[in-house]
């Protein structure tokens, strides 16, 4: 009886994110979401240099606000007017955090997994990546999120030493056989719960 009960609550909660929110308390689930992200809406708006992001979410009219990304305390504010809690959202060096409903003390506080990119090996090589030129590592991983050339990038390649002038390489995929010694360092995109 409890599963069943269980099953019900997360098909009413997921409903609810699915199909506008019913509460009007919003709580932060992630910090730095890169906005770009597919986040399984249909719709969204940004709202510049917003104060009172939860506000402008509770009162949109053009669709029912499910969720919002915002970069506190007043800067722009992205509207969805839906979400997705079972997709992995990618954490970058972006500002905007994600902001979902929450009711109260009488279900769990929602959450959503997370991937990121990460040194995974130094000291290493790997042929055959698309390089976008010499530039500094944080714009290499930019470049490997915003599918650079249309790259469902997984994993890049920079080079050490240097945070402003480096080498870029950007790779769909890469696995363990393809990684030789060499002189750059490999950042993997690792996905947790």
């Amino acid at each position: 009886m409890r599963s069943l009960l269980f099953a019900l609550f997360a098909v009413l909660t997921y409903s609810q994110y699915a199909h506008g929110q019913t509460c009007k308390t919003f709580v932060k689930v992630l910090d730095n979401v890169y906005f770009k992200e597919d986040f399984g809406e249909s719709k969204r708006k940004t709202v510049v240099a917003s104060k009172d992001c939860q506000a402008a979410c509770n009162s949109e009219t053009t669709f029912k606000c499910a969720a919002f990304l915002w970069v506190s305390p007043s800067g722009d504010c992205i509207l969805l007017d839906q979400i997705s809690l079972s997709k992995k959202v990618l954490v970058t060096n972006s500002l905007y955090d994600l902001y979902v409903p929450f009711c109260g003390s009488a279900q769990a506080a929602p959450s959503i997994g997370s991937c990121k990119y990460e040194v995974t090996k130094s000291n290493v090589a790997v042929a055959d990546g698309v390089q976008p030129g010499f530039i500094s590592p944080s714009a290499c991983q930019d470049l490997c999120v915003g599918r650079f050339r249309n790259i469902e990038c997984t994993a890049f390649l920079t080079s050490p030493g240097n945070p402003m002038y480096s080498k870029c390489l950007l790779y769909a995929k890469v696995d363990d056989s393809d990684v030789k010694d060499g002189n750059m360092v490999l950042w993997t995109k690792v996905c947790s719960p």
